[in-house]
């Protein structure tokens, strides 16, 4: 994670101790429990800056790059198409997630590997989201939507930010990117560090790339700390973003100043002492035991 994200000699350190400690660089590459290959394009970009990437894995990173490349322009244009459909139906969605990410804090969309678009709609907007769409594959329920554009990009319509029924703010921070070409109503930085660590911790194995999406998101230095305390205070999600603040401090430059800190670490230890009264030891036991 540090080569991906640190500058200059002490990132190329890093991938020098990686690569060292798992032997056959191709094969430390393919490994799932070795390295998350959705940070390969993430690696190419920083570490191409620095000038060292090694030969060995040259051609592979350059073909994850060429690869995330093309499905990141043809997802921006699938979205681009469902958001202009939803406009004209009079449903105003608002982008969340790793889109918003890639296409507004990432450097290149490349960069932010997308499984899909997630977008927030009001219940009300459901029925209308489905008629505007038609033509695509779309699956729901009265919660959601699951929408396959043609191009087999995947667009989720969500009633609600956070999985597994967290609360967030009545109203959301938002502000405006850039998507192929479209101007959108996306999900403001404040928020998004909150969304994007609930995510992670209601994921089984969250991987890595949710603290790469911290620290693009945070290196921005334009998050409201307030607000993101307290959002993640409501939401139930101070642990992550903890966790997440701890490890930028550790690992990287970024500037954090005026980051709650320590206030979020005392909410962090009374939080997971919650969940594990709240969840039977038996059920913690059996997550962590398949992460």
């Amino acid at each position: 994670m540090r080569a991906c994200l640190v500058d200059g000699e002490a990132g190329s350190e890093a991938l020098r101790d990686w690569l060292a400690r798992v032997g056959d660089p191709v094969e430390g590459l393919r490994s799932p429990a070795g390295a998350d290959r959705h940070l390969l394009p993430l690696l190419h970009h920083t570490r191409h800056a620095a000038g060292s990437i090694p030969d060995a894995i040259r051609s592979i990173l350059r073909a994850a790059v060429a690869h995330e490349e093309l499905r990141a322009e043809a997802m921006g244009a699938a979205a681009a198409e469902a958001l202009h459909r939803l406009s004209a139906a009079g449903v105003d969605p608002l982008v969340v997630g790793g889109a918003v990410l890639a296409w507004g804090d990432y450097p290149a969309p490349a960069l932010r590997h997308c499984h899909n678009i997630d977008l927030l709609v009001t219940v009300g907007e459901l029925a209308p989201a489905r008629t505007a769409l038609a033509g695509f594959e779309v699956v729901g329920d009265g919660s959601s939507l699951r929408v396959t554009h043609p191009s087999g990009t995947r667009i989720a319509l969500h009633t609600e930010l956070h999985r597994a029924g967290r609360r967030a703010p009545a109203r959301l921070e938002t502000r405006e990117l850039e998507l192929s070409g479209s101007r959108v109503r996306a999900l403001g930085p404040s928020d998004l560090v909150v969304q994007l660590c609930s995510n992670a911790a209601a994921a089984i194995d969250p991987g890595l790339r949710w603290l790469a999406d911290g620290a693009f998101v945070c290196a921005g230095g334009r998050i409201d700390w307030d607000r993101a305390r307290k959002h993640a205070t409501v939401a139930r999600r101070t642990a992550p973003l903890s966790t997440l603040l701890g490890w930028l401090a550790q690992n990287t430059p970024i500037d954090l100043a005026g980051a709650p800190r320590a206030a979020l670490a005392r909410s962090r230890r009374s939080e997971i002492a919650r969940e594990v009264v709240t969840r039977s030891p038996r059920a913690v036991r059996n997550r962590l035991r398949r992460a």
